[in-house]
């Protein structure tokens, strides 16, 4: 049984991981937090747990907390907790985020601990009775061969910025926006918001999941995927951002900012992409060879086959048997 704290559809990383469970013929009950209704949420939760026997039960972020708690001290049943992000407590005072205070009270020698890198596993404290590393990724590869590589053109280098960027205290929007706007050579496309077109920005507003891969996709269209947050708080510091590994299923190779342990320690591993201070962001830095660009691309396909779920998933802890 998933009980999924978090808007499924919204969640790539989840979708994904449902999609390959049922695939490998895993049935799935899954209950939903919807619409601000928490207390139908936790309602149909136990009810579904004590009516049914489940090989595991996931709660997934901190919403499903509570159903976690009481679970952990008055069943038997095999529990994992999938925790989405590691916010440090208070450093945001909404509720959805101090909700994060009950992992204290849950009975952590009957749960396993699912996060996405092992930088949120060291910070993990009290330990779990075990953790395992499930990264932000789909499935499998978007694109799975180079038939059609993707263009370099010095003269014009398109940049993608896309996912949760609505709080500009947490990305470099404007940075990249300002950047963009005085290089001759550099354009952006944001996904995600909506604003007024120039002749160097392109605006497309909120995209549904499919319409934008197709676009990320597209070997004609973008260079380089941005993908960095401030490192102002521990969940920035260690993000795991989806759209890290995204991107790179889609053949893209990244451009990431250099105080995201995650983000650095892949793009170093697989050269999958440039790494540079988004705080001092540098046109010559981003300059690269037709050829360099071809090596990035083959380090963005490495990086994806390594990543993606049919890879990964065998080793975790909520894989099916």
């Amino acid at each position: 049984m998933i009980v999924a704290g978090c808007k499924i559809a919204f969640t790539p990383v989840v979708k994904a991981y449902i999609s390959y469970a049922q695939q490998n013929n895993c049935k799935i009950d899954i209950i939903e937090y919807k619409n601000f209704k928490r207390l139908n949420f936790i309602a149909s939760a136990f009810s579904k747990a004590f009516r049914k026997q489940y090989t595991k039960i996931v709660c997934i972020y901190n919403q499903s907390l509570p159903v976690l708690v009481i679970l952990s001290w008055i069943s038997s049943k095999n529990l994992v907790y999938w925790k989405l992000e590691s916010n440090k407590l208070f450093d945001d005072w909404s509720i959805a985020i101090n909700l994060q205070l009950l992992e204290y009270l849950v009975k952590r020698s009957s749960v396993e601990l699912i996060v996405p890198t092992h930088h949120r596993a060291k910070i993990q404290f009290p330990r779990f009775n075990s953790t395992s590393i499930l990264p932000n990724a789909p499935i499998k590869p978007y694109i799975c061969d180079n038939r059609y590589p993707r263009l370099f053109n010095r003269a014009k280098i398109n940049l993608i910025f896309y996912g949760t960027i609505n709080n500009k205290e947490e990305v470099f929007l404007n940075e990249w926006i300002s950047f963009c706007e005085r290089s001759p050579d550099y354009y952006l496309t944001v996904i995600g918001e909506n604003g007024s077109d120039t002749d160097k920005i392109t605006w497309l507003g909120r995209l549904n999941h499919d319409c934008l891969i197709e676009k990320l996709c597209n070997y004609k269209k973008f260079t380089f995927s941005l993908v960095g947050y401030r490192a102002t708080n521990q969940n920035n510091k260690f993000a795991a951002p989806n759209k890290l590994i995204e991107s790179l299923a889609c053949g893209l190779p990244v451009i990431g900012h250099v105080d995201n342990l995650y983000v650095a320690e892949l793009i170093k591993q697989y050269q999958c992409g440039l790494l540079i201070d988004f705080t001092e962001i540098d046109p010559f830095i981003l300059d690269v060879t037709p050829e360099r660009y071809d090596e990035l691309v083959l380090g963005a396909s490495h990086a994806a086959n390594s990543l993606c779920l049919s890879n990964t998933v065998s080793n975790t802890a909520i894989r099916c048997t």
